[in-house]
């Protein structure tokens, strides 16, 4: 899922995407991760160019998250 340079403020919460392999939020003016929770299939994550200071806990529960992009 591409959601890049869309000037979002938002993203929901992603819950039991099963089939969710990739998740790209950059270049929007987030300033909070979204929980993502039973996204087993997560293996990458770009929210680069936000404003996110921290990840919430349930990053931590994704087995297959390889990587993790936050820089601003």
């Amino acid at each position: 899922l591409n959601v890049d340079d869309n000037d979002l403020t938002y993203l929901p919460s992603f819950h039991e995407c099963y089939s969710l392999k990739s998740l790209s939020a950059s270049e929007n003016y987030l300033e909070t991760v979204p929980t993502i929770k039973d996204c087993n299939s997560l293996t990458s994550l770009n929210l680069s160019g936000n404003n996110i200071s921290r990840l919430p806990n349930s990053i931590g529960s994704i087995g297959r998250l390889k990587s993790i992009n936050i820089s601003n």
